[in-house]
């Protein structure tokens, strides 16, 4: 799942049969209870805080009892030089602290 379709052709050329869906994870068109997992990579960046409250409570929504998330975002380091190189490169509007 993804709303960027570059994203999901690349995900088509590695897994041909996969399921790709164009959407936005504020509001998954998919039932409620039918994941047995939920991958969210490098995504929170990308999201206002009201966004990824969104998205987190839609992961939760579509998860299995018991299913599990998987949560991989980038903590933007101000102290650090190569933290600060990456998020001039990066797209995403939202960096976050490891406080925040």
């Amino acid at each position: 799942m993804d709303i960027e379709m570059p994203k999901l052709q690349g995900f088509r050329r590695k897994v041909a049969d996969g399921l790709a869906l164009q959407t936005d994870a504020t509001q998954m068109p998919v039932a409620s209870g039918c994941a047995d997992s939920v991958v969210c990579m490098a995504v929170a960046h990308h999201l206002t805080d009201a966004m990824l409250t969104d998205v987190l409570r839609e992961s939760v929504r579509v998860l299995k009892p018991g299913g599990r998330m998987f949560f991989l975002d980038p903590v933007f380091a101000q102290d650090r030089m190569v933290g600060r190189m990456i998020w001039r490169l990066d797209r995403g509007s939202y960096p976050r602290t490891a406080e925040a």
